[in-house]
């Protein structure tokens, strides 16, 4: 091989290494790029050019660290095929192809911490029927918008600009010492940013799936997927849990035959748990539920409070879904609203409608949220009226953003106004009224004075100002009750949607978990002719809201509905819930024990509700026999439903 042969060979082998150099610096500094740029939920107001700096540094850890590491890898077979240009040139093409991807995931990544907040898992693409769905895929198609668009354009634009004047600037400083050390240095402080990024993310483990690089986050998930999938998985366990009615049961409900209960009012509080309300928690101990929901505390005299009632899912629409038609949801981020339609189905207000009710629905928050308008359509409501017909006196709350649109609300006390213009003075006939509130959902509104609660960050605080404003909202229904004669033949039922979170497991707002502090809800049914300040540890769910109600009313269920009443004999010691925003991940409730799949990490959480109620120890190593179960009667459950709902 001649002398000119070998510069060439030189040449080649300096072109590949500072191609790739070039664009490893330039997809670690694109991954700082986006992680600074994403929309998270503002729990801080703490915003400033430095805290945003030092956030993505923080948050892009992992990022660089893969980048990093497929970098170190392509310029290590750089050097094994130095003497084969081929060679060369193919690991050259992967890492470019690797650096696409990479950058394609950067930017679908930037949506997803947004709208399911965390990076996509392999088992959240296979529950929400990516592959086997059109309105899944039309769903998911949804929030890949202009503005995601836009974002791989000018990202690609800046990634090849960025290697480009890299790739010349280290081609140029190749053979200068002083360039070389430039480059040690650089390569340093990366080895020094690892180190420190690791410290900083090792006390961030509960948000890992916030700041997971995306291409590992799905192979590793992708890697135990097919174990996992509790579609698939046998199960011995028969479906008695949850099977649809067969037909009237024998229950203990209730009764008065003096004055029988003849109107219901439900009233669905906005992201409020039991924990801030009538829960068995340290918050109900400390006596603030007097000071931030007097109204509630007080109707409690008059009253029954199950304390083991729970949300099967902390998702609104997937609550909705279950109150009307008695049915759990499905184990997808899908929601069933999209999947039916307005497709046939009987629910609680068509039930009732049918039974002669005037029936209607008033709502704080918007019905186009998700779609919520066109499910509602021919379910039996007479009026249906949300932030967009309602009259309130003071300007709308402003809650939506683009990945999350039609969030604005009004007023609580508003709605609830508006509810009791419609049920007057209670002589049109028998009523169901269905209130859903708004004030408490993030980031939390009321107005007038905030109050400042004790032992509490400024975001609870928040909340707690919100929740105390939807209690007044109650106390006025109350009060147009009293007023009017009708407490005493009128049913009130209190129940929260799904809870919120404050950062006790490492997570805010809701629908990515199913510690009790999400899915713990409460359920009151208030009436003085039937109930004396009472409290039930019967288990039960939103599934079995609907039949408890009509069970009160002497009304026989629908044979289609999945629930029980809670007053029935004869029902399942157990109640399951799922969470399908980010992880997919399902459990249930059995006694004390409460029982979490973790589909993505392959984990399987026991915790003893009596011993530990802020589920801080996980105690399946000592179940070991229990735990083998878990698994497979989530099985059952999941594919029970997956019956229900047959794919389009």
């Amino acid at each position: 091989m001649s002398w000119r042969s070998h510069d060439d060979q030189d040449l080649v082998i300096r072109e590949t290494h500072t191609a790739i150099l070039a664009m490893g610096f330039a997809l670690c500094a694109l991954a700082v790029f986006i992680r600074g740029t994403i929309s998270y939920y503002p729990i801080t107001t703490y915003w400033d050019a430095r805290w945003i700096a030092r956030e993505a540094l923080h948050r892009s850890y992992y990022d660089v660290m893969t980048v990093s590491c497929a970098t170190a890898s392509a310029a290590v077979a750089l050097h094994f095929v130095r003497r084969s240009p081929r060679s060369q040139r193919v690991v050259l093409g992967i890492y470019y192809v690797f650096a696409g991807l990479m950058g394609l995931l950067f930017c679908i990544n930037s949506r997803a911490l947004e709208v399911i907040g965390g990076s996509l898992t392999y088992q959240w693409l296979y529950y929400a029927d990516l592959f086997r769905s059109f309105t899944s895929r039309s769903a998911i198609a949804s929030n890949l918008d202009f503005s995601i668009l836009l974002l791989v354009v000018w990202s690609f634009f800046l990634l090849i600009v960025a290697q480009r004047v890299l790739k010349i600037l280290l081609h140029r400083m190749w053979g200068y010492r002083l360039s070389r050390s430039i480059i040690g240095l650089s390569l340093l402080f990366i080895v020094g940013y690892l180190i420190h990024g690791r410290v900083w993310v090792r006390a961030e483990e509960s948000n890992y799936r916030e700041i997971a690089n995306p291409l590992v986050e799905l192979l590793t998930t992708a890697w135990a997927g097919d174990t996992n999938t509790l579609s698939t998985l046998p199960s011995s366990f028969s479906d008695t849990d949850f099977r649809i009615n067969a037909g009237a049961e024998p229950t203990n409900a209730r009764y008065n035959e003096s004055r029988r209960v003849k109107n219901i009012i439900l009233v669905v509080m906005e992201s409020v748990g039991a924990e801030y309300s009538i829960g068995r928690s340290q918050f109900d101990k400390t006596r603030m539920p007097e000071e931030v929901t007097p109204q509630l505390t007080n109707a409690r005299a008059k009253g029954i409070a199950f304390e083991n009632f729970y949300a099967h899912t902390p998702m609104s629409t997937k609550s909705l879904f279950s109150i009307l038609a008695s049915r759990y949801p499905l184990f997808s981020y899908e929601t069933e609203i999209s999947r039916i339609g307005n497709g046939r189905l009987v629910t609680l207000s068509s039930w009732l409608k049918e039974a002669g009710y005037r029936t209607a629905f008033f709502m704080s928050g918007d019905f186009k949220f998700q779609n919520v308008d066109k499910f509602l359509v021919g379910r039996g409501f007479d009026v249906l009226s949300d932030m967009n017909t309602i009259s309130c006196d003071a300007p709308a709350f402003s809650g939506s953003t683009a990945a999350w649109p039609n969030l604005d609300s009004v007023d609580d006390r508003c709605t609830t106004a508006a509810l009791d213009d419609w049920i007057g003075d209670g002589r049109g006939g028998p009523f169901f009224g269905m209130l859903w509130t708004g004030n408490t959902h993030w980031p939390y509104f009321s107005r007038g004075e905030q109050l400042e609660f004790s032992n509490t960050t400024p975001n609870l605080n928040r909340y707690l100002n919100a929740l105390h404003s939807t209690d007044a909202a109650i106390g006025k229904l109350f009060e147009h009750l009293r007023e009017h004669g009708l407490s005493g033949d009128t049913l009130v039922v209190i129940v929260g949607d799904h809870g919120e979170a404050f950062g006790q497991h490492g997570t805010q707002v809701h629908g990515n978990s199913v510690f009790e502090e999400e899915v713990h809800i409460p359920l009151l049914l208030l009436n003085p002719s039937l109930f004396r300040e009472e409290r039930n540890q019967r288990p039960g769910g939103l599934v079995d809201l609907a039949p408890t109600i009509l069970d009160i009313l002497k009304v026989e269920a629908p044979p289609a509905w999945q629930g029980r009443s809670m007053f029935a004999i004869k029902r399942s010691p157990r109640v399951y819930f799922m969470a399908a925003n980010s992880e997919m991940i399902a459990g249930y409730k059995e006694d004390n024990l409460k029982f979490i799949f973790n589909l993505a990490r392959n984990r399987i959480s026991v915790f003893d509700l009596n011993q530990d109620p802020a589920e801080t120890r996980n105690i399946a190593l000592e179940m070991a026999r229990a735990v083998g179960e878990v698994p497979e009667r989530l099985a059952a459950w999941v594919q029970y439903q997956e019956k229900l709902f047959p794919r389009d």
